[in-house]
Parts: structure tokens; sequence; C-alpha cells
């Protein structure tokens, strides 16, 4: 099937397959896959909304993968310019998440993969450091259930019932310290 010249239309080159061309390439490929229920819809909008991508089909829940070639990356590009960039070191075994939450919630990045443990760095560029909008939120602990020390040596947590007011803990990798140098107690 063909529509318009084979270089710059419409065509199906196999069963289940089709693909749009221009200028003498594939700009677009769709493939088919058996007993598919499930598809991508593409909606335009009038003045002032905003086009959509959706998930379509007759699973009440559908997920949608986009997916670069090779060790290329994924982009999301604003005013001509990339505002976001997805990219691996090598293929992924843990990854971030973004949940949004309802009314009154907190919206969370988490970390996800098979691992067990898995921390989240954050690493600015050059001289650049990293800006808080707000005030920071440590994790909240008594003396009584302080976390392992050398599982999180050099972090910092809020101890809620320590010694002469003393609130701000921070792990030397043996132990719990306050700022002062004391060890938590």
């Amino acid at each position: 099937m063909a529509l318009g010249e084979p270089a710059t239309g419409l065509a199906s080159p196999a069963p289940g397959t089709l693909v749009l061309c221009g200028m003498g390439a594939a700009t677009f490929r769709a493939q088919a896959v058996a007993s598919a229920v499930n598809h991508l819809q593409v909606e335009p909008s009038a003045a002032a909304g905003v086009p959509r991508l959706s998930g379509q089909g007759s699973d009440a829940n559908i997920t949608i993968a986009i997916a670069a070639k090779g060790t290329g990356a994924v982009r999301l590009q604003t005013r001509g310019q990339t505002a976001f960039e997805v990219n691996a070191t090598g293929t992924p075994a843990n990854h971030l998440r973004v949940d949004g939450v309802a009314a009154a919630g907190m919206p969370r990045l988490m970390a996800q993969g098979s691992d067990t443990n898995i921390s989240v760095q954050i690493a600015p560029k050059g001289t650049g450091f990293i800006d808080a909008a707000g005030p920071l939120r440590l994790p909240a602990y008594t003396v009584a259930t302080l976390p392992s020390a050398t599982t999180f040596a050099r972090c910092m947590i809020y101890v809620s019932d320590g010694t002469a007011n003393k609130r701000l803990a921070i792990s030397d990798g043996t132990s719990w310290r306050w700022p002062d140098g004391a060890v938590v107690s």
C-alpha cells in the first residue's frame, strides 16, 4: 500500500508496518503487535490548549515507555533547548521515580530498582552548588533510636531528645557527634 509518492508519502512496506516518509527517508514508523489491546493516541488542541499523547486501550492502567536507541538519551525540550535529559551510565538496574500525590501530601522523588540499598546523588557542575529554596528537614531520631553511624558516615540527623538542647548530630563513620565534637548520648 502507498499513499503519495513512495519517498514522500504513507506506505506499508511489510504486514503490520506503517511508514510515513518525507524527502526520501522514513520520518515515522508504526509497528503492530500481535493481539495488541493498547495503543498511543495523539490529540491536537485548540488555541492555547495542550496537545496530548496518551496511552489508550482495554487495560485500566497503561504505562508508556519512551526509549532512546543504544546509548542515546531522552531529552525534553522547551524554547528550542534541552530542559531535562534522561541518560544511563550503563544498563540501568536502579532509577528514580517521581510520584505526584493528593492534596496536602508531599510529592516524592524516590530511588527504585533491584538493589536493596540505593543512594541518590545530586551533582552540581563546576563550582556550582546545591541551593534549597526552603529549609531542609532532617530525619528525626531519639538517642535510643540512632541509626548506624558506620552506615551513615558524614550524614546529619535531628535528635529530638538531645542533652542540653543539642539537636543536630553528624556521623564521623564511627559515632554520632554533636557539632561540638562530643559523642551523642
